[in-house]
This record gives structure tokens, C-alpha cells and sequence, in this order.
């Protein structure tokens, strides 16, 4: 009966994590509003990809969806790629693969990879529950601050770097982790000759998903290299990194834009002190600036340590524990690999910023949390083997509040934002036209109020929606996307701010949706109504 209550709360921990993804980019119904809802970040990051697959590949190199004519650099497209290809050879919709089959077979990679590690590590049922109970559920302590501040535990899950529960937002990273994994299985049992090119293959694919993964595999597998004086596998890992960097980031482009990362110490960690709705202590904001002021470095110091500590503690939660284990046993050669890549992890979050968006180095910080589950996974085993009940029965208290948060996010109805049936027939219209380039508009839309959800997506989000679902690409929108590429999009933006006529001229389609007029009908060239209804309208440009 204890091992089936086990097994049914990790399934429900499963369950949580899938809830964040699967019900979005369905069809559904809420207070007279019908069409394709989305709960989250994917009202933005899922459409991004179902724009990559339904029009990123259909020439070579792959194009930008949302910037026409622009090749898709600085941006990890590997999992995007064979989604574009099912959804061709198919015939059916990007989403689905997207929303629901990966996410299915993401579960299987998952528990094959990190049940193989477990075995590798701490081969024991015990270890294996807490490895899986950190890995699912590990959390922030985000719940403090909202109750400090609000008076309760809702909203706590999304105010600090994201956690375990809410992984599937970021799909690509969740797909990096079984690569790691078992790179990490590689190298507890000790990597073969041949296996090198194994190891080899796991950090190319992590940086064609993320970025971020990719360094962090290289870095623990370069500290094991190393470890083991390995140096014809130190070569074949770092030259698959550099050849998927060429490959997916193209960085002989990219330095044109200035460098992707910039060196920027604490600039991440000081926001726990100074945002209100974080820790909040305006008292050591004022002292770190006047101790810059006057040169008081001991001061300085002492102000940033304690910062640091702060930022430690809310982030990694009840991870921290993890410490334990580190501190009270001699370092083993695979310690300094998981060492290696909680610590860098930690500092290239902690002392950079992200070109396009300075804070998106917390991604880094994304594979330190998932990877300190290893090391709290031992601890809180140890811990409920000596009979330690108050102490694990606190671990398990101060978790699972973040998680209830995201069940409570991800399992209302309705979400935050929808694509309406009537937009999406003007979008099937628009499909159905020879290929061609659309200027959708608004363009970078201010968030228009709605007195209830969903709100329509054009109101809320510059978005790659209308790519997404006319398979075309569009002249200009997601400028969040193009920030974080290094695409300078200034002059088409101030371009179809000012209805400069000669848009058109580059352009073969308009889509216009919302309550927003068409200003360019004053330009010469000829506009052919395609479609209209009370949601969004098509002209073909002449």
C-alpha cells in the first residue's frame, strides 16, 4: 500500500507538470468566446513554434516567421525542425505535435534517462522517490514573499526564476534534460572510448535545443575529461559544441550585433532587494549604492554577500539542503562534474546579462536548480532513513506550495488569452492564398482591457500567431523575438508606425484585427478584399 501511495503521488507530480502544456492549443469554449486557447507563457513561446514549424522550413536556410526575407540565426531550432516535418509528411496542424505528442514522449525520455542515472548514482528505491519528488516539484520560495507581502500563497510560482512544475513551459529545455541525463549516467560509470562520441552527440543535441544546456554539458564534461586526462574526448566535445554553435547561433552574424552575453556582475540579484514584490529590503539597496558612492568596499562586500545569500535561498528553496551532502563527505571526481555544473549555472547567471533581454540568462540558472535535485535527493534519503520525520516532513511542506500555485494557473478555465473563431476563418482564408508576405496588424499592440477571459491574443501579445496559422511569414511583429536574435527591426517598426506607403511595396497580403482601422488605405497601391467579419479582415495588395 506505501509503495502504490508513492508511486500514485510522483504519477500526480507527472500529471501537474504535463497540465502545464497539453490543454493549450486546443479548441474550446468559455462565456459565449470560442476558438484556440492558451494558458501561459506558451500565449507567446508555444505560437512562436507552431510559426517555425508551419513556415521556418520550407527553403534553406530557415527563414525568420516574423521578419520576412531574414535567415532564423542566434536561435536553436533543432526540435523545431522534425515537428515541421511530421506536421508536412502529416498534413495535420503544428500544434499537435507541439502541445501533445512531445510532450508524451518527453515523459518517456525522461523517466528512461533519470531512472538510468538513479541506477548509476544511488541505486535504491528510496533516493529514486526523492530524486523524482526534487526533479517534478522542486520549487522556489516564492510563496514566502506573496504571503510576506499579499497575505497569501497564490502568485508565488512565477515571481522568481522558474521551478520543476512549470518546466514544460520552455519545452526545449525540458527535452535538453534527458540529454543530461544521461550524459551524467556517461560519466558516473565512466565514459569509453567510444562512448566519447557519445557524449560528443548528447552536447550537440543540448545546444541545438537550448543554449544554455549545451554549455553546461560541455562545461561538466570538459571538468570530467579533464578529471580523467581524456584529452581526445576534451576534443571531440568541445568541437561538437562549436560545430552546433555554427550551425544553430551562426555567430559570425551574431557578433555584428554585439556579443550575445555581457559581463555584468550581480546585475540579476540585486532585483531581490530592490523589487517590491520580491524580498524587498530598500534599506540594503540604499546602503550598497552608498557604499559604491564612497568607496566603502568592506561595506560593499558584506552588502552584496548577504544579497547573494537572499537570492540563494528563495531561488533554490528547499534544494538547499543539498549542502549537506556536499559539505559533510570527501569530493569524489563525478562531485567536481555535478559541481562544476550547479556552480556554472549559478555564476553565468549571476554575473551576465542577455542581449535583447538582460534577464534571460536566468536560463542558466534553470539547469543549476534541476541539477542540485541530485545532491537534495541524497540529503532528504539520508535524512528519512535516520528517522528524521520533522525535518523531511518540513522539506515536503515548504516544496509543494509553489506546485498547488501552478495547478491552480495552469488548470483554471479560461486561460488568459485566445485566438477566436472568427479571426481564425480569416486566417484560413488568408492560408488558402498563394504564398506571399502579410503585414498583420497592430504591430507591438499597447494590452487593450477586456472585462472578461480570454482576452483575444492580438490584445495582449506582439505575437507569431498570424504566421503560425497562414503558414507565411509576416513582414514584422514579435519583437520579443527579434531582441533576443539580434535582429535590429528599428527601421521596418518606424516604417509601419508612420503608414509609410512604400510597406506595401514589400508586402503581399494586410491583416488587420481588432478594433484598429486601416490607415494604410490612403497609399496608391491597390488593396482586393479578401475576407472581412466582425474579428479581423484580409486585403491582397496589388
Amino acid at each position: 500500500m506505501k509503495k502504490f501511495l508513492v508511486y500514485a503521488g510522483l504519477g500526480m507530480a507527472m500529471l501537474l507538470v504535463l497540465l502545464v502544456v497539453m490543454p493549450s492549443g486546443s479548441r474550446y469554449c468559455a462565456q459565449g468566446s470560442c476558438g484556440i486557447f492558451y494558458w501561459g507563457a506558451h500565449e507567446h513561446d508555444g505560437v512562436w513554434h507552431q510559426a517555425l514549424v508551419a513556415t521556418a522550413f520550407r527553403s534553406w536556410p530557415p527563414k525568420f516567421p516574423t521578419y520576412a526575407g531574414a535567415e532564423l540565426t542566434g536561435y536553436n531550432w533543432l526540435m523545431d525542425l522534425p515537428l515541421a516535418l511530421l506536421a508536412r509528411l502529416s498534413g495535420s496542424d503544428g500544434a499537435f505535435w507541439y502541445f501533445k505528442l512531445l510532450p508524451l514522449v518527453w515523459v518517456g525520455l525522461m523517466i528512461w534517462s533519470w531512472n538510468k542515472f538513479a541506477e548509476s548514482y544511488r541505486p535504491t528505491p528510496s533516493y529514486r522517490f526523492w530524486l523524482w519528488f526534487f526533479l517534478l516539484l522542486g520549487n522556489s520560495l516564492g510563496f514566502v514573499l506573496t504571503w510576506w507581502h499579499q497575505g497569501t500563497i497564490w502568485g508565488g510560482s512565477g515571481i522568481l526564476a522558474m521551478q520543476s512544475p512549470q518546466m514544460l513551459t520552455n519545452i526545449q529545455f525540458a527535452l535538453s534534460l534527458p540529454a543530461i541525463a544521461y550524459g551524467l549516467y556517461l560519466m558516473k560509470k565512466g565514459v569509453t572510448q567510444g562512448e566519447w562520441w557519445l557524449l560528443a552527440g548528447l552536447v550537440f543535441i543540448t545546444m541545438g535545443l537550448k543554449f544554455y544546456g549545451g554549455v553546461i554539458l560541455w562545461l561538466m564534461s570538459l571538468v570530467y575529461g579533464v578529471g580523467q586526462k581524456g584529452w581526445r574526448g576534451v576534443i571531440k566535445v568541445t568541437l561538437a559544441l562549436i560545430l552546433a554553435g555554427l550551425i544553430f547561433y551562426n555567430p559570425l552574424q551574431q557578433a555584428s550585433t554585439g556579443p550575445i552575453l555581457s559581463w555584468t556582475p550581480l546585475a540579476t540579484v540585486h532585483p531581490i532587494i530592490e523589487d517590491q514584490n520580491l524580498f524587498y529590503i530598500p534599506r540594503l539597496a540604499t546602503a550598497r549604492y552608498s557604499a559604491i558612492n564612497d568607496h566603502a568596499w568592506l561595506k560593499l562586500i558584506l552588502v552584496e554577500v548577504l544579497t547573494i545569500l537572499i537570492f540563494l535561498v528563495f531561488n533554490y528553496g528547499t534544494r538547499l539542503i543539498a549542502l549537506g551532502v556536499i559539505s559533510m563527505r570527501k569530493v569524489k571526481a563525478f562531485d567536481w562534474v555535478l559541481i562544476a555544473g550547479i556552480a556554472a549555472g549559478l555564476l553565468l547567471n549571476m554575473l551576465t546579462t542577455q542581449r535583447g533581454e538582460w534577464w534571460n540568462t536566468v536560463q542558466f540558472l534553470y539547469y543549476s536548480l534541476i541539477l542540485t535535485a541530485v545532491y537534495a535527493a541524497e540529503a532528504a534519503e539520508q535524512w528519512s532513513s535516520r528517522g528524521k520525520g520533522v525535518i523531511v516532513g518540513m522539506i515536503i511542506l515548504f516544496t509543494i506550495p509553489n506546485a498547488f500555485d501552478t495547478a491552480r494557473i495552469f488548470g483554471s478555465f479560461p486561460p488568459g488569452s485566445y485566438i477566436s473563431d472568427g479571426e481564425l476563418a480569416m486566417l484560413g482564408e488568408l492560408k488558402k492564398q498563394p504564398e506571399g508576405v502579410v503585414l498583420a496588424l497592430p504591430v507591438a499592440p499597447n494590452p487593450l482591457p477586456f472585462p472578461s477571459k480570454p482576452s483575444p491574443l492580438y490584445s495582449r501579445y506582439d505575437s507569431a500567431y498570424v504566421s503560425a496559422y497562414t503558414a507565411k511569414p509576416t513582414y514584422l511583429n514579435d519583437l520579443v523575438q527579434m531582441r533576443l536574435t539580434g535582429i535590429d527591426y528599428q527601421h521596418r517598426l518606424d516604417r509601419v508606425n508612420n503608414v509609410d506607403c512604400s510597406v506595401l511595396d514589400a508586402v503581399d497580403y494586410l491583416y488587420i484585427t481588432g478594433p484598429e482601422l486601416n490607415p494604410w488605405e490612403k497609399c496608391i497601391a491597390t488593396l482586393e478584399l479578401i475576407g472581412r467579419n466582425e474579428a479581423s479582415r484580409v486585403w491582397r495588395v496589388h
